[in-house]
């Protein structure tokens, strides 16, 4: 279960940034 949360939150991670540039463009 830990190795899901981690991989989760790493994908999280890597999400955000797409997310937050798409709302500036």
């Amino acid at each position: 279960e830990k190795e899901m949360i981690s991989i989760h939150k790493k994908k999280i991670t890597v999400h955000k940034p797409v997310t937050l540039s798409r709302q500036f463009t």
